[in-house]
Formats: structure tokens, C-alpha cells, sequence
């Protein structure tokens, strides 16, 4: 991810959101047909994104010609990212432009470099529409989120304006704007 940054902001790249991670599809991100989510992990752990995209109520739908949105109950009503986010990471995210919400699984990673989801640990859920999402979803702040350097958040910097100084988020500004102007928001 550092290196990333790094690029888009040394070459002034006009967009930098080829750092996404794209959960919407296997081409490039197009602002105009998914929605672009920063994610600031202060956390510890790993977050797996699943997305719950619109579905209807078939049985109301046939019988009443009724849209009633129903939630995805099952692992195979989500779409689930290939890449997962790492701790401390602070990365835009595209979405589907249909999703109606996300699930936030808390994954640890095992000496093996394998990803555990942790089933005692519930799933956090944005909610939106195709029209509105929240701008950005931040991941609580810890002790781990304190930061020496820029050196140790990555994909943003270090904000020593703060007391302790913590990783300064990412905003949707910052992730649609220039590549030279990344940190300067």
C-alpha cells in the first residue's frame, strides 16, 4: 500500500484510486458505476468486506407486484472482496453501485498466512442505497493506532497535530482529487 501512495503522489497521478480495493469488479474503478468508500483501519486486525447487493422479495414480488427489499441470509447471497484490509491500512474501497449493505468481518492471520474470520466477533454493517452511503467508515482507534512516522500508517500519514499523534483518516476528497495532493487535505 505504501508503495502505492507513494507512486500516485511521486507521478502526480490524476486518479488515485488505482490503490482501491475494488469489490465491484475485475476491470478498473469507475466512479460513475460503483461507490467509493474510504475504509481507515486503526484497528488490529484484518477486515474482510462482504457486500449484500439489492434483492426483492420474490414471493411478494409475483404475487403483488411489490418491491420489498429482503437482507442476505446465507455466505452465498454476499459477494465477498478478494483482498482483504489490513491493520493500520487507510485505503478507498469501490462498492457496487446496487449494494445496499456491507458486512465487516474481524479476521486474524495465523503463522501460516491464513486468514481466520473471527465467528465470536459480530459483523459490523454499513447501510446505504444507490443513492446515499457514508462517506468514509473509520474502525475505532487503539493504542496500536498511535503512530511514531509516517512511516507506520499506511496510505496516510501521521497526524502530530493530535494528541498522541494517531494515522489521519482518508476522506472521499482525498481519494477522487489528484495524486500530488493526497496528504494535503
Amino acid at each position: 500500500m505504501k508503495t502505492c501512495i507513494d507512486l500516485i503522489m511521486s507521478n502526480d497521478c490524476p486518479d488515485p484510486l488505482i490503490c482501491a480495493i475494488n469489490c465491484a469488479s475485475d476491470t478498473d474503478v469507475n466512479t460513475n458505476e460503483m461507490k467509493i468508500i474510504p475504509f481507515n483501519n486503526y484497528g488490529t486486525s484484518y477486515l474482510r468486506i462482504r457486500v449484500c447487493l439489492f434483492k426483492v422479495h420474490s414471493t411478494r414480488l409475483a404475487r403483488y407486484a411489490t418491491v420489498d427489499q429482503v437482507a442476505c441470509t446465507s455466505a452465498t447471497d454476499f459477494q465477498i472482496c478478494s483482498r482483504l484490509i489490513t491493520p493500520l491500512t487507510f485505503v478507498p474501497v469501490a462498492l457496487p453501485i446496487n449494494t445496499t449493505y456491507v458486512e465487516i468481518d474481524t479476521c486474524t492471520k495465523d503463522s501460516d498466512d491464513q486468514f481466520t474470520c473471527l465467528p465470536f466477533v459480530p459483523p459490523s454493517r454499513i447501510y446505504g442505497n444507490k443513492f446515499i452511503f457514508p462517506n468514509s467508515y473509520d474502525i475505532a482507534t487503539t493504542n496500536n493506532s498511535v503512530c511514531a512516522s509516517d512511516a507506520d500508517c499506511l496510505g496516510s500519514f501521521c497526524a502530530f497535530r493530535m494528541h498522541p499523534p494517531i494515522c489521519a483518516p482518508k476522506t472521499l476528497k482525498q481519494v477522487t482529487s489528484s495524486g500530488a495532493t493526497y496528504f494535503s487535505f
